[in-house]
């Protein structure tokens, strides 16, 4: 993580060198709209466009969204230093307080405004979350005939019990020891997995299968894609008819409008 460390030191130091020039501070950041966003014909996937915004700390508009990005920047670069990781939930909280010299001025007033600038600095800095140190809640699991390990852990997913391994938010540190499959199957709902499990559909097909819970979590995704590039494994999709699951479908294949910045490490086209 030193990279990453480097990166945001870099980003703190862009900021005290406008201020000693006597310069109204920006950071620059691109623009994660549908307008800036296509479908890549050649890559098979949505990729960012060039268009990017200014986020000024004298702009009555913009200061608080830069107090936060700040914010934010200084808590994962202490993260990394010491070695923890803290979860986007966790991270809100530690964060959120009523700013000195105010009555009710808040840093954040719910999550729904640290999470935008997570992505923000994921996008602007060309990091991944997890490399910030920054976790989710674990959501979907994988079975089959994969051994990983983990750490110090090595284990095989058809060995955990009829519920497989829950996939962590961040899986870039994971190593596949051995695949012995042909292919990976996603299924939309955790009862459908749980139904092939029981049915010994991974046995009697050589598939991996991997529960995404509904929408697939970033973690699930970048596992499918790390198993299709590194085992060569294709991909099927089992989701039900319906314009959600078509939905699901396309974000696990194309990449989605909010994260395609992060395309090209987690959609399989």
């Amino acid at each position: 993580m030193k990279k990453t460390e480097e990166k945001l030191t870099e980003f703190g130091e862009s900021i005290i060198k406008q201020l000693e020039k006597g310069r109204d501070p920006y950071i620059k950041i691109t623009q994660r709209s549908l307008g800036n966003v296509k479908y890549d014909d050649v890559k098979g996937f949505l990729v960012m466009g060039n268009k990017y915004s200014k986020r000024y700390y004298f702009n009555i508009a913009h200061t608080r969204k830069f107090m936060q990005t700040l914010l934010i920047a200084s808590y994962c670069r202490q993260l990394i230093s010491e070695n923890k990781h803290a979860g986007i939930r966790e991270l809100y909280y530690a964060l959120k307080h009523t700013l000195e010299g105010t009555k009710k001025e808040n840093t954040f007033e719910d999550q729904d405004e640290s999470n935008p600038i997570i992505e923000d600095l994921e996008l602007s800095l060309n990091v991944l979350r997890e490399e910030l140190n920054l976790t989710a809640d674990r959501r979907g699991y994988i079975y089959g005939d994969i051994v990983i390990k983990d750490g110090e852990d090595q284990f095989n997913c058809s060995k955990l019990g009829r519920g497989g391994w829950a996939v962590p938010g961040n899986v870039e540190e994971i190593e596949f020891k051995r695949v012995n499959a042909k292919y990976i199957l996603v299924v939309e709902t955790a009862a459908m997995a749980d139904r092939l499990i029981e049915e010994k559909f991974a046995q009697k097909n050589k598939a991996l299968i991997v529960a995404c819970q509904g929408q697939a979590p970033r973690g699930v995704r970048r596992l499918i894609k790390r198993i299709r590039k590194e085992a060569k494994l294709p991909v099927l999709v089992f989701t039900d008819g319906d314009p959600y699951g078509w939905y699901i479908y396309s974000t696990i294949k194309q990449g989605s409008i909010n994260l395609a910045y992060l395309s090209k490490r987690l959609s399989v086209p």
